[in-house]
């Protein structure tokens, strides 16, 4: 039979006598029974721990080496490298988890058997007294002292073994030896490995470290990617490239693109020997890539997509300068053009369509180069707003960029071009009077002006004066710094008291508000000359012709007639006693009269330029009373027949008076039509001479280049010939019209026109002009002589002829009326003024001088101070006449109207319509310095000139 340990020690106690109990509950010694366990428990755990630490250590360093070698030979992914991390390093933690938990399930039991095994006696004390203490007495009391005595024996026994005991009796040592060496070995061979291959360990460990860092797979390879991250803008292309170092290539680049987990590839364009490209199409999302040669694989790359921030809006504050007194104004680019004064302030606004950070500007001044460029900061002025400011200097092109929150900027900078307006000077002009004028001392004269400034006018002057003393300024300025000023007034020169032979001049000055605009500008100077009356009736009759002259008289005597006529009608109607044939009768003799009265009135105002004029003028005035006398009677009631035939008998008289003085002016105008002739003559003598001294040059030879011009020249002569022969038909004609008191005269022109006739001038004219045309210049020069030696006979000759060739000087020898000797004179000097002669007798001196005749090489025909615009005392004229003018000219050109009068004080106009625009001729080559001569006749020879073209202006 098997007894337990606990039955054989209680039947070895009941063999022995009790010793002295001790109570129950606190045995001898217990106390450092329990200590001395708990600290060996204590250094078993510790040494299993140690050993369970160096095994997981130790395993773990070997499956580092497993890792590090599949990944060596799998490059394996991140994803992988990642899993498989967490499985080692959780069934590492598992693995120490378990074993520490086993170690701490350790209890006293199991140090208590350790220490029995680790002590040499048989009989377990440390586990009897363990078990005993864990016991509680039960029984009769006999069984409590014997389980006291049982426990107190145990906790001796077991106090004794426990002391005997040390620290390394229960420490683990075999399985602490056994993980040290286990992780010994691994531990050197991994540190071996590691710093015999420190490159790729340091590569591969940091692989399965950090999994998920972009680090690549282990290679000798090196790829250098440039650019490392490429900028793209949204929808561009882009080229990346690589190049690959440290070992051969034994296979195709790829090119690897990432897009979350899919991963694509595509072989690489190969740029050189070890160099690779790969071009990226229309990118349009942030996207990862990579250059890869088997295993081998550069880092990945992100591609910066950039959002480009458009400029959305852009708007322009334009603040001029103070002195400008201009709004400022606001507008959006693209509305109008910038353009802003000098010393403006202009502020932009940029707006985008997304968040921006800064901007920048840069103004190229236009015409200098890009390093003189002025730089602008833009002040952020809002979420997506940059606003710009700046002073306008000089004309630039405006260069702005912007840049969003990433610091992506604009792909292509909003140009602007900045334009200065010009702060012009203010613009003055005279619109009356003209810039020269001739004016008598005795009327008033308009002035009218414009002052005009971009700006505003900041003073405006009249700046009148009399030629040789001071400057007087009137001050004009409008009101409100107006920018224009139209300006009126008019001027009575009476209250100045000028003279004849003085000049007024006349001239606006203004200034603007500009403070750098230097000088003060002013308009062109209008000069007034004043000219006695003497001199304006002069000028008069050198633009009155003929057929004026008459018909003013024959117009005062036919509305003296129409009156005649309307009154005998009316007594005619008294004889006959019908009551309405007097009334019409008498309506139209009233209607006849006022006719005649204002007429009368006119011409009783009126000036008299012509001798003949005066006493028609001065005898107007009673004239007119008579008139107006009749004209009451008419109107109060019809006059008796008594009265009737006095009035009749008063306006006879006055008929006849004016019928005499109308026959006067038409002898006058007979005559003075073969004045006309004459003078007619005298220019084409004239001409004809101009046209020989230019033909001279060809008297020895007829060079090429000179046929144009010789050309031109047979084309005046043929003119000159057509001239000629239309003064003989017209002579002719005009001969048969000299009234019969000047038999004389006609006598002479009949025997001029035979001579002229005889002499067949024209025929060597005519002869010249053809050798022109067929480039013979000696012949045409010779024919052209003989034509002007006939011309210049005919002039001198000394018989029957003689008093139209004195006629054709512009002399009066023949017998003339002596009332009408002075207005023949006074028209043949008028005549000759308007023909450009000068050279008629017997007008006396104006002072005005007279037209050139072009022979002198600088004068010119029809070009005096006759042709400057005149104003003076009031003259009837007719109102069909054409455009001549004196002061002004607002008359139709209806024959059927009446005169009228014209008011200097009433002139709306000046310009002289009547200039005699002289004709050009060919140039006189021999009149040029002869060192300048071949040099002239370059410039004005033309080659392959049509013939109907001018040469020589």
């Amino acid at each position: 039979m098997v007894y337990s340990q606990k039955e054989r020690i209680a039947m070895s106690v009941e063999n022995k006598k009790p010793e002295k109990s001790h109570p129950p509950d606190s045995p001898p010694d217990a106390s450092f029974y329990r200590s001395r366990l708990s600290a060996f428990l204590a250094t078993w755990r510790c040494g299993l721990l140690l050993s369970t630490v160096f095994q997981i250590a130790a395993i773990f360093l070997l499956a580092l080496l497993i890792y590090a070698s599949l990944d060596y030979f799998l490059a394996l992914g991140s994803q992988t490298r990642f899993v498989l991390g967490i499985l080692l390093v959780a069934g590492i933690c598992i693995g120490l988890i378990g074993k520490s938990f086993g170690i701490f399930r350790l209890g006293k039991d199991d140090i208590a058997r350790r220490a029995d095994l680790a002590s040499t006696r048989k009989r377990k004390p440390v586990q009897s007294a363990l078990e005993l203490l864990s016991e509680k007495p039960h029984g009769t009391s006999k069984s409590s002292g014997l389980h006291e005595y049982l426990i107190h024996r145990s906790v001796t026994e077991a106090n004794s073994t426990l002391q005997s005991l040390t620290w390394r009796s229960v420490f683990p040592a075999t399985e602490f030896r056994r993980s040290v060496v286990q992780l010994l070995g691994i531990g050197v061979v991994f540190f071996l490995l590691f710093f015999a291959l420190q490159t790729m360990a340091t590569v591969l460990l940091s692989r399965i470290a950090t999994p998920w860092k972009d680090i690549p797979p282990y290679s000798p390879l090196s790829f250098a990617v440039s650019p490392e991250t490429p900028e793209i803008f949204y929808g561009d292309d882009a080229t990346v490239a690589v190049e690959v170092t440290g070992a051969p290539l034994t296979e195709p680049v790829r090119f690897l693109t990432r897009d979350g987990d899919k991963i694509f590839e595509t072989v690489c364009f190969q740029d050189g020997p070890n160099r690779f490209a790969q071009k990226l199409e229309r990118v349009v999302k942030q996207t990862e890539f990579a250059f890869a040669h088997g295993k081998a694989r550069s880092h990945w790359h992100n591609i910066d997509l950039l959002l480009e921030p458009k400029i959305a809006i852009a708007s322009v504050t334009v603040i001029p300068p103070d002195y400008a007194n201009l709004p400022e104004r606001t507008f959006l680019i693209g509305e109008e053009p910038l353009a802003a004064l000098r010393g403006s302030k202009i502020k932009l606004a940029v707006t985008s369509n997304r968040p921006l950070s800064a901007g920048e500007a840069t103004l190229y001044p236009v015409g200098k180069s890009s390093a003189q460029g002025k730089g602008i900061e833009g002040e952020k002025t809002a979420l997506q707003t940059v606003a710009f400011e700046w002073e306008a200097e000089v004309e630039s092109t405006l260069e702005v960029e912007i840049r969003d929150v990433r610091g992506s900027p604009n792909r292509e900078p909003l140009l602007i071009s900045q334009r200065l307006i010009p702060d012009k000077a203010p613009e003055l002009s005279i619109e009356k009077p003209p810039v020269h004028l001739m004016a008598t001392p005795s009327i008033s004269f308009p002035i009218e002006a414009r002052a005009e400034d971009d700006l505003g006018l900041a003073r405006v002057d009249l700046v009148r004066t009399v030629v040789g003393y001071r400057d007087r300024l009137e001050n004009i300025t409008p009101a409100g710094n107006s920018r224009r000023l139209d300006y009126e007034t008019e001027m009575e020169l009476s209250t100045i008291g000028v003279r004849p032979g003085e000049t007024i001049e006349l001239y606006f000055q203004a200034t603007d508000s500009n403070p750098s605009m230097a000088g003060i500008p002013a308009s062109e100077v209008a000069r007034v000359q004043i000219i006695s009356n003497e001199e304006y009736a002069s000028i008069i009759r050198s633009r009155t012709t003929i057929r004026e002259f008459a018909d003013r008289f024959r117009v005062v005597n036919k509305s003296l007639n129409e009156l005649g006529e309307a009154m005998e009608d009316l007594a005619e109607a008294q004889k006959s006693g019908d009551a309405d044939a007097i009334a019409k009768a008498r309506q139209k003799a009233t209607e006849a009269a006022a006719a005649a009265s204002s007429l009368f009135d006119l011409l009783s105002k009126d000036f008299a330029a012509f001798d003949l004029e005066k006493n028609a003028i001065e005898g107007a005035a009673e004239t007119l009373r008579q008139i107006r006398e009749i004209q009451k009677t008419l109107e109060e009631s019809t006059p008796s027949p008594e009265a009737l035939a006095r009035m009749l008998e008063t306006l006879g008289r006055k008929q006849q008076e004016y019928q005499d003085r109308k026959e006067n002016a038409e002898e006058v105008a007979a005559v003075a039509e073969l004045m006309e002739i004459a003078a007619e003559f005298s220019e084409i003598v004239r001409g004809q001479e101009t046209l020989t001294r230019r033909l001279k040059q060809f008297e020895m030879e007829t060079r090429s280049a000179h046929v144009p011009f010789l050309q031109a020249l047979g084309k005046d002569q043929s003119t000159l010939k057509d001239q000629l022969e239309n003064f003989e038909k017209a002579l002719g004609e005009r001969i048969s019209k000299i009234p019969a008191n000047y038999d004389s005269l006609a006598e002479s022109a009949r025997a001029f026109l035979n001579e002229v006739m005889k002499a067949r001038a024209d025929v060597d004219m005519e002869t010249s002009s053809d050798a022109a045309g067929n480039e013979d210049g000696a012949k045409s020069y010779r024919y052209s002589s003989l034509a002007l030696e006939k011309l210049n006979a005919l002039l001198s000759q000394n018989g029957d002829g003689q008093a139209f060739c004195k006629l054709c000087e512009g002399q009066m020898q023949f017998p003339v009326p002596s009332e009408l000797e002075t207005t023949l004179s006074q028209m043949l000097s008028s005549i000759f003024l308007r023909s450009g002669s000068g050279n008629a007798s017997g007008t006396g001196s104006s002072g005005l001088g007279t037209g050139g005749d072009s022979s002198d090489g600088y004068s010119m025909a029809g070009f005096s101070a006759l042709d400057i615009p005149v104003i003076g005392p009031q003259r009837m004229r007719l109102d069909y006449q054409s455009n001549t003018q004196l002061s002004e000219d607002t008359s139709s050109s209806n024959q059927n109207s009446g005169p009228v009068a014209e008011s200097p004080s009433e002139s709306e106009r000046f310009e002289n319509t009547t200039n005699l625009q002289p004709t050009a001729s060919p140039l006189d080559f021999d009149l040029v310095p002869e060192q300048y001569r071949d040099a002239v006749k370059r410039y004005f020879t033309y080659k392959n000139l049509n013939d109907s073209q001018q040469v020589i202006p």
